[in-house]
């Protein structure tokens, strides 16, 4: 879809990630003229840098799904357009473009699916702009899409499915995985302590946790005193990668690039022991502090903003056809709240279902709505990793405030 400056269609998805995929490829199948819009220059999102054991025995390729993803919407006839920023949007609707010099430069929708996803928190210890400091995502993209191995040491600062996931592939490669600490940092808030660091990822880490932590992660966490002794001393290794539960990253320390960690071990309320600080030689850091929802194309909508416990961060006021407050503006994927790809590649399914009803669409029914949701709480409730422990809860109090405040459906 190049050659003209302006583009209109029925629908217009912002995002070619799982969830815009599964939007566009709904709408599509149903006789909408459907476009998506990414402005990485491949779709799929972040589908393509990730490598993980699917089920703790396995590895699962995510550029695999990206090629699902990418070929079922091109069998429907969606129009792909890579390289393309949406810079700005306008309800009823217009989307302002920037790109290739002979894309389009303006779309005009009936309606539009936001699904972009979301972005990573730095964690800002010193020594965190040193080379060889690298977030979760670069790391992934690095090794798994590029092929590249960054060093032959490694450390990972920063529990969580990201972290575990990148230390794995790591390892896979033969670099040398110092271990998983939790990061230090007063710009983070609350302390990693010992007790938080179980309870986390004895609800995060699912089917990939030992089996002690999945069946007492729970009930230690709530004694300090035995969960600092449990994250000491009990075994604590996922896929061969050795967890720190009683440890955290203080310091990140080099010259042209990194070449050492200052490590210090916590007490039980989440203090760093200073005094016991040591120093390990890695030369490559996986440093980061979760995923949150990018939002900014919605807020400029004039569509409503909450911030839900469970959800990363504020994101749209959404109902569970993923309808905003705004009439024809939906939502799906990461923008609305982390969660792994099957989540919202389904979420994406069910706002190109309501918003191809939206329009009348033949085809488009209430049953085949409430099927599709069916299949995305079916898909949240197997999720083998939770990226927040709290996102079913989440999910259950934004549709007590989306009830509250817009009981008619849009």
């Amino acid at each position: 879809m190049t050659g003209d400056a302006r583009l209109d269609v029925d629908l217009a998805v912002v995002g070619a990630g799982p969830a815009g995929l599964a939007a566009a490829t709904a709408g599509a199948r149903l006789g909408l003229t459907t476009v998506v819009f990414d402005e990485g220059m491949q779709p799929g999102g972040r589908l393509p840098g990730q490598v993980h054991h699917g089920d703790g025995r396995r590895w699962h390729s995510g550029r695999d799904d990206a090629e699902r993803l990418t070929a079922a919407a091109g069998e429907a006839g969606v129009g792909i357009v890579t390289g393309t920023t949406v810079w700005g949007l306008e309800p009823a609707w217009d989307l302002f473009l920037d790109g290739a010099a002979d894309g389009p430069r303006f779309c005009g929708a009936r309606v539009v699916v936001l699904a972009t996803g979301a972005t990573e928190v730095p964690a800002p210890l010193p020594g965190w702009t040193l080379p060889g400091v690298m977030t979760p995502g670069g790391l992934q993209t690095m090794v798994n899409v590029h092929g590249v191995v960054p060093g032959g040491r490694a450390l990972v600062a920063g529990l969580g499915p990201l972290g575990l996931e990148v230390a794995q592939v790591l390892s896979a490669t033969g670099v040398d995985v110092v271990g998983v600490h939790a990061a230090w940092s007063g710009a983070l808030g609350a302390l990693p302590t010992p007790g938080g660091s179980l309870h986390e990822l004895a609800h995060t880490v699912g089917r990939a946790a030992p089996t002690w932590l999945a069946r007492w992660g729970s009930a230690i966490a709530r004694r300090r005193a035995l969960s600092t002794l449990a994250a000491r001393l009990a075994p604590c290794r996922i896929a061969g990668v050795e967890l720190r539960l009683d440890e955290v990253a203080l310091e990140l320390r080099g010259g042209d690039r990194v070449e050492s960690a200052v490590i210090a071990p916590i007490s039980g309320d989440g203090t760093p022991r200073r005094d016991a600080a040591r120093e390990v030689d890695v030369d490559v850091v996986c440093l980061g502090a979760g995923l949150q929802p990018l939002i900014e194309l919605t807020g400029s909508t004039g569509c409503g903003l909450i911030d839900v416990l469970g959800l990363s961060g504020p994101v749209p006021l959404h109902g569970d056809r993923q309808q905003t407050t705004v009439p024809g503006l939906y939502v799906a994927g990461g923008a609305t709240g982390v969660e792994g790809s099957a989540v919202c590649e389904r979420q994406g399914t069910v706002a190109g279902l309501a918003a191809a009803a939206y329009l009348r669409t033949p085809g488009a029914t209430a049953s085949a709505v409430a099927v599709a949701r069916d299949e995305l709480e079916r898909a949240r409730r197997a999720a083998p990793v939770r990226f927040d422990r709290h996102v079913i809860e989440g999910r259950r109090e934004m549709q007590r405030r989306w009830e509250g405040a817009c009981p008619t459906t849009m």
